[in-house]
């Protein structure tokens, strides 16, 4: 029974060690960067999903337009990120589009709402987007977090984000399993 046990705990140990070493550290470039291809990703998404479910509401022509700004903005910042240019920079354009992201939920939700009340239609289940939305939040979100820690030295204390990712100032690098109360994080590190 013992060396099953042992044998268990070496596999977690060795599947932790293999996930927290290809996951960048949260508050570093390797990381924003990681964040910016995926704002990247779901950007293109998004596009593809106004068109399959909106091309005919009224406002569609200005829901792509907006759609282009968020892939053009992302793929701006995920090639600054990329060669780890001015964070400064990063942060102005991200904002900037923050700014175009929240009038394409306006939008959206202005669309679904007229075509619950009959005035023009959406194509089929449109959960899709509303997810999109949501991962596209979390990571904008996300990465103003890691830009403010970067540029403001830190907080002092250790954090980790629940994606396997250590701030440096924490225990050394580690995994979740889980969420909530029902979390379990094992940790690999200093031993401090």
């Amino acid at each position: 029974m013992t060396f099953i046990r042992t044998s268990l705990v070496v596999a977690i140990a060795a599947f932790g060690l293999s996930f927290a070493s290809k996951t960048a550290q949260a508050g570093s470039f390797e990381h924003i960067d990681e964040l910016a291809g995926e704002l990247q990703g779901l950007s293109t998404k998004l596009g593809r999903e106004f068109r399959d479910h909106y091309r005919h509401a009224s406002q569609y022509k200005h829901l792509a337009a907006h759609a282009k700004d968020l892939r053009r903005l992302a793929g701006h910042i995920h090639g600054v990120a990329h060669e780890e240019g001015d964070l400064a920079h990063i942060h102005d354009d991200l904002h900037e589009l923050e700014g175009v992201f929240h009038e394409v939920e306006e939008l959206v939700g202005e669309i679904e709402h007229a075509s619950e009340h009959g005035e023009g239609h959406t194509h089929g289940d449109t959960r899709a987007v509303r997810r999109l939305l949501s991962k596209m939040d979390s990571a904008i979100h996300h990465m103003l977090e890691d830009l403010e820690e970067m540029t403001s030295g830190g907080h002092g204390g250790g954090h980790d984000d629940g994606h396997g990712h250590d701030d440096g100032h924490g225990e050394g690098l580690g995994f979740q399993i889980g969420g909530g109360s029902s979390r379990t994080v094992i940790r690999f590190g200093s031993g401090r």
